[in-house]
């Protein structure tokens, strides 16, 4: 199948904007009213992804400092981070919905992930996948935390934490991929559409995004979800 093919494919899937919620919500669905339609994933799932690449950029722009480094070196570093992901807050920001939450992993010998998948689920008004993952990449670092040599556990901290941060990209890239081919009717269509993979999505995601995002921005205020 030609690249145009696919890349026509994805943009006419997707047509809508959801509403907004105060709870958690999945985003890459069926229509219960007709199974063989797709409900087009919302402005705020693509930007959570977005968001997630930028996190995978601005960790592997800016290693962690060695053990031992000053406490000015570190901030420097989260600054920078902060800074690289400014953009693509702003641009979640925009789809109209709660922030996804950064879940926190206490310092050893504790370890505990302070608030429950489940509470974040309950109070959260944006896509459950995200929140899945953010949750997920907390896990993650818990098992760091655990390690018993602090030595090792520190070493190993920076390299760590990018590649939590790598895992949560795709696997989000691999929900939406899974739910494209799901959305396309045509078997062979969607197995052309599975083997073309994730550079299929990396071609057309920028301008999904954009298009969602405008249509977000120029749409009336929703009710509740």
């Amino acid at each position: 199948m030609k690249r145009a093919t696919l890349v026509g494919i994805l943009l006419l899937i997707w047509v809508a904007q959801p509403l907004h919620a105060q709870r958690a919500y999945r985003c890459l669905l069926k229509d219960p009213k007709d199974p063989d339609t797709c409900v087009p994933p919302p402005c705020e799932f693509m930007a959570g992804l977005e968001m997630a690449k930028a996190r995978v950029r601005a960790y592997a722009k800016y290693p962690a400092p060695p053990p031992g480094a000053s406490g000015a070196a570190r901030l420097k570093r989260l600054e920078s981070i902060v800074a690289e992901m400014n953009k693509e807050r702003a641009a979640y920001r925009r789809c109209g919905t709660a922030p996804v939450p950064v879940f926190t992993v206490r310092p050893a010998p504790s370890c505990e992930i302070p608030e429950s998948l489940d509470a974040a689920l309950r109070s959260t008004g944006t896509c459950r996948e995200l929140i899945e993952a953010s949750y997920k990449q907390a896990e993650t670092r818990q098992e760091l935390c655990r390690v018993d040599n602090p030595a090792l556990r520190s070493a190993v901290a920076g390299k760590h934490t990018l590649i939590s941060s790598e895992d949560e990209v795709k696997d989000l890239k691999a929900g939406l991929l899974g739910y494209l081919a799901s959305c396309v009717p045509d078997a062979e269509l969607s197995r052309q559409l599975t083997d073309a993979g994730l550079d299929a999505l990396n071609k057309v995601g920028k301008i999904l995004r954009d298009n969602w995002l405008a249509s977000r921005a120029s749409a009336p205020a929703a009710g509740g979800r």
